[in-house]
């Protein structure tokens, strides 16, 4: 017998959701005609489809178990042989979809399938994957052996695939280093130590501060300041000498129709973070979750391996996201991993973790980078 006329072996798979059993059957692969068989408390339903609408719905069940659609959403394909219409429907079992297949043949012969959407719509997850490996993956011909490509092995310490920010970069000559130190300007002074002792720090709370304002208003007293916005918020000041900084530090606050303005003397720790060592709430950003994957459920396990789960950022669990993330508590913020590796079915997927530290220091204002260049020094 040649290869090309072979009829391929039968092949079938049973899922159950609900308590409903459902049993995918592909016939000979010249006959192009799948079977389903749905079992349940109401009875055995049948209903009989081409490879193509059989593809197609395998590919709604996955779309589905994503999105969350209104009861009543109708899909349609249509071919020569049938059409297939699925739509969204609840009751008090919660949401299914039901499946109408109608012969174009013969208007009043149809089949009706109901799929349940399972807890957070993971039933509809595993029919979707199912019908499509049934379908994408056909069985080989027989008397066919396709060698196995032999695996490589190799050996991984325990600790390499869940990195920690602390463990990243901690490692060196084998051993790892919790406390990550670097030295800079160690046998000098300070380094620019004239500039910054006469420099001051300028505070605000006017939502739309007005630099120009601020610097005409120091200008009048001072020679030459130079005024930089810092993208926090306030600006740093550079003065003449530490005289003129005892002067404007002592100086009454100025105020605005918008808010006030305080002048701080500057000190080595400005700029730096530090964060409480009581337990903080941190927003986790997770980059590199497959699209098939990108599932409340999923995103709220990675969140658990990270901390405590506050909850899940509305609208960040969707398929065209690069990102999503959740809002988690934790106490040692190194203790974070850098990458999380997500395993299914015998795959690993590299998730890479994120920590949002712009709202971790309370930092939600934006600067309008091209207002910098807008305030120089009066003449």
């Amino acid at each position: 017998m040649e290869r090309g006329n072979y009829r391929a072996p039968l092949r079938s798979k049973s899922v159950c959701v609900e308590e409903k059993l459902f049993e995918f059957v592909v016939f000979a692969s010249g006959l192009d005609k799948v079977s389903i068989t749905e079992k349940g408390n109401n009875g055995t339903f049948k209903g009989n489809m081409s490879l193509e609408s059989r593809r197609w719905l395998g590919k709604l069940l996955c779309q589905a178990s994503l999105e969350d659609y209104e009861s009543g959403t109708a899909f349609r394909f249509v071919e020569k042989a049938r059409s297939v219409t699925g739509t969204v429907r609840r009751n008090k079992g919660g949401s299914y979809l039901q499946l109408v297949m109608v012969a174009q043949a013969r208007k009043k012969s149809y089949s009706t399938l109901c799929f349940p959407a399972g807890n957070n719509r993971q039933g509809w997850s595993v029919l979707g994957t199912t019908i499509r490996s049934l379908v994408d993956n056909p069985a080989p011909p027989p008397y066919y052996h396709q060698p196995q490509p032999k695996r490589q092995t190799e050996s991984y310490p325990a600790k390499a695939f869940n990195v920690s920010y602390a463990d990243a970069c901690g490692k060196t000559g084998g051993t790892e280093n919790r406390h990550h130190r670097v030295q800079v300007n160690s046998r000098g002074g300070m380094l620019h130590a004239s500039w910054w002792f006469s420099s001051v720090i300028c505070s605000t709370d006017c939502i739309s501060p007005d630099w120009n304002w601020v610097q005409g208003r120091i200008n009048s007293i001072f020679h030459q300041p130079t005024v930089k916005i810092l993208d926090k918020g306030g600006a740093l000041i550079f003065l003449t000498s530490e005289t003129d900084v005892n002067k404007i530090i002592n100086m009454p606050p100025l105020f605005s129709w918008n808010g006030s303005y305080n002048f701080h003397k500057w000190s080595p720790d400005a700029g730096s973070i530090n964060l409480s060592s009581d337990e903080n709430e941190v927003r986790v950003l997770f980059y590199g979750i497959p699209l098939h994957l990108r599932a409340t459920q999923v995103v709220e396990s990675l969140a658990k391996y990270c901390g405590r789960v506050v909850q899940i950022v509305d609208g960040s669990v969707t398929s065209h996201t690069q990102q999503s993330s959740a809002i988690i508590v934790v106490k040692d913020l190194e203790s974070i991993p850098r990458k999380i590796n997500l395993e299914e079915r015998g795959y690993i997927f590299s998730v890479w973790v994120m920590v949002d530290f712009p709202r971790l220091i309370g930092d939600d204002r934006v600067v309008n980078p091209n207002s910098v260049s807008n305030v120089q020094p009066m003449q």
